[in-house]
């Protein structure tokens, strides 16, 4: 997708850009997503995915006054570390940094200095900087992408867990008091950002606990600033905290995370259910026309339940992320990226020269490492040695 204009929090598209047609494919679009880890990757990822997908995620301003505030004043905390407006500078010359020159200098519209929004009977008049574009343009807001982003590979790691890969260090557990014998899990998933909808009813809220237990769970939970979202708990630092009795694997713990988040997000009369059609009916002199309308977040999420369905979700052993099985990439597809793979490969070697210098045999540090780098290990084994002598 084509973007003009840039900053911390937002980006810019003018109408050209998303009349372009170009179909997406939900298949690239998921992988993608899971290849995400830094800023950059973000601002690639929107620069490559066809505007078609970002259809019902972008903002459209119309000709209405748009407060400078939004435009340009963002503090925002971004889930991927690297800063925009130093990459923009740096890498991409075709996309006008966002700022207060832009918008004073005309370029997006005519602007207004202490426009006049209200004039209240009895209170003080009410102002504010404004812009009034020629024509509509369209606001990418990164904490949305970003969003989107965390839920896909957050519900893929549960969807991976579920299917039996073992996640590092385990399910991310949030430490309870004890009063109550429960587990409360932090799932990295962001349940009402997707088009700011309120999460669905969690099904083990009634399931595992008693009345009593649930609203002792309640308060502790309160007392930690994680606060009730409709049975879902959500709280700052946090994605949406799950609630699980004491002994159940995180296997089991993931699978119900798992179905629970995909079921509530289309089931009827679900709070959380998005609302759309994924056809139009169009009348021609013909009579009429039905045309299919893709629905990018239902893609989106049917997407992530087929790669569940086919168990071709796996996670990196080095950092935990998840990725798609491809064996095509050889020993390369065990690891979520190049970086993780080399990251990886330093760990075996310095493994390697730690059990050389201790004494351990060849073959003990071969069983330690894997038998699938036996080449490897009886180099590193063999440099060692000669840096002892």
């Amino acid at each position: 997708m084509k973007v003009s204009y840039i900053n911390e929090g937002i980006a810019l598209a003018w109408p050209e850009a998303m009349e372009d047609k170009t179909p997406y494919d939900i298949k690239r679009v998921v992988s993608d997503m899971l290849a995400v880890r830094t800023t950059k990757d973000v601002i690639d990822f929107v620069l490559s995915t066809p505007a078609s997908f970002f259809k019902d995620i972008v903002n459209v301003a119309s000709r209405t006054p748009i407060f400078e505030n939004d435009l340009v004043h963002y503090k925002p905390v971004h889930a991927f570390r690297g800063n925009v407006l130093d990459l923009v500078e740096r890498i991409y010359p075709d996309i006008e940094i966002l700022d207060m020159l832009v918008v004073k200098s005309g370029e997006l519209g005519t602007y207004v200095e202490n426009y006049l929004l209200a004039k209240p009977r009895d209170d003080e008049p009410v102002y504010a900087n404004v812009l009034y574009p020629p024509k509509r343009f369209y606001e990418i807001h990164f904490s949305t992408i970003e969003t989107l982003i965390l839920n896909v590979q957050a519900v893929l790691r549960m969807a991976a867990i579920a299917n039996g890969e073992q996640p590092l260090n385990g399910l991310e557990i949030i430490p309870l008091k004890g009063n109550v014998p429960a587990v409360a899990i932090d799932t990295g998933l962001s349940i009402s950002s997707d088009m700011n909808r309120i999460p669905a009813q969690h099904p083990s809220y009634k399931t595992y606990f008693s009345e009593k237990e649930t609203k002792a769970l309640k308060a502790e939970l309160a007392e930690m600033g994680i606060r009730e979202l409709c049975h879902i708990y959500h709280g700052k630092g946090h994605g949406s905290v799950f609630l699980y009795p004491e002994g159940m694997s995180d296997q089991e713990m993931a699978a119900n995370i798992f179905t629970s988040f995909m079921n509530s997000l289309f089931e009827k009369g679900s709070e959380l259910m998005y609302v759309g059609n994924t056809f139009k009916i169009e009348k021609t002199s013909k009579g009429f026309r039905v045309i299919d309308c893709p629905w990018p977040l239902r893609d989106m999420y049917r997407q992530a339940a087929d790669l569940a369905a086919s168990n071709s979700v796996k996670l990196c052993p080095h950092c935990g992320k998840p990725l798609l099985s491809d064996r095509s990439r050889g020993n390369e597809a065990m690891y979520c990226s190049r970086s993780c793979n080399t990251k990886a490969s330093a760990q075996r070697r310095e493994t390697t020269y730690a059990l050389a210098a201790s004494g351990a045999p060849l073959e003990e540090a071969i069983a330690r490492i894997g038998s699938r780098y036996e080449q490897s290990v009886r180099r590193w084994y063999q440099e060692a040695k000669e840096l002892l002598d």
